[in-house]
């Protein structure tokens, strides 16, 4: 939650609640996966590389994790319950499954 917070708050053009962090690794090694919500406006007023490479240094910097990999997904992508709360489980199993209309591909 602190990681989430930290990427919301610190990169502007993004509408909270819009990150998942999640542990995207298939084996023992933990790898930190981000799957940020993004919409048109928000990779035309920032690339979507830039926007990678900032989330991934605020993240790197504040809380001193290397991050594995930055999904940008369309708004309205992030798996949640019916009360709105993401479903973390959801979107390792869809990032595991490789299950993801990545924003920009």
């Amino acid at each position: 939650h602190d990681i989430e917070f930290t990427v919301e708050r610190a990169v502007a053009h993004l509408q909270p609640p819009c990150v998942a962090a999640f542990d995207g690794g298939a084996d023992a090694e933990p790898e930190l996966v981000l799957m940020v919500e993004v919409n048109g406006r928000t990779v035309r007023n920032v690339p979507a590389p830039v926007l990678v490479r900032t989330i991934r240094s605020v993240v790197e910097n504040r809380h001193v994790l290397p991050v594995a990999d930055v999904v940008l997904v369309r708004r309205g992508s992030l798996p949640r319950t019916t009360s709105g709360k993401l479903r973390r489980s959801e979107c390792r199993a869809r990032y595991l499954a490789n299950q993801l209309d990545r924003f920009g591909e």
